[in-house]
């Protein structure tokens, strides 16, 4: 018989992941940001007889590896692009396995899994390490795209 709900307290190891799974978000809607704000500045310094419709609603719905896909050919940054990558198999890890890891194949949860723990909380810094090096990147694209015109202004 397969014991499921039982009285061993999961809520650390469930908490644990969630915020996780918070920080790992944050890091795509970092990307989202940083391609859509490079699809901005593409639109505003392209010459208007070439045609560019990507914006926003272009990645709303990609996956972490599509992202990465996108940010890698709108960055130089090729350690942060490689951190990325590798990134995705442990945030793949936390999504579809970090909890399924703690049950035993009868059903019985194990409340304390170190190892499991030890990882969640490694994939949550390294979460929101690359979020901070992704949006500060992002942050310098728009810039560009609602500042140069006044600096423009200023030096004429």
């Amino acid at each position: 018989m397969c014991d499921y709900i039982e009285d061993e307290p999961k809520e650390p190891l469930f908490l644990a992941v969630a915020g996780a799974l918070d920080r790992c978000q944050a890091l795509e809607l970092a990307l989202k940001r940083h391609v859509a704000a490079t699809f901005e500045a593409a639109r505003k310094y392209l010459d208007p007889r070439i045609v560019f419709k990507l914006d926003e609603s272009d990645v709303e719905k990609k996956s972490l590896g599509q992202l990465i896909d996108l940010y890698s050919k709108m960055s130089n940054d090729e350690e942060l692009i490689k951190d990325l990558r590798k990134f995705t198999a442990d945030r793949n890890f936390l999504a579809h396995k970090a909890i399924q890891s703690s049950y035993l194949p009868d059903g019985t949860f194990l409340p304390s899994n170190d190892g499991i723990e030890q990882r969640v909380a490694q994939i949550e810094s390294d979460a929101k390490r690359l979020f901070n090096k992704v949006y500060d990147s992002g942050g310098q694209v728009l810039v560009h795209v609602w500042f140069d015109d006044l600096t423009k202004k200023q030096d004429a």
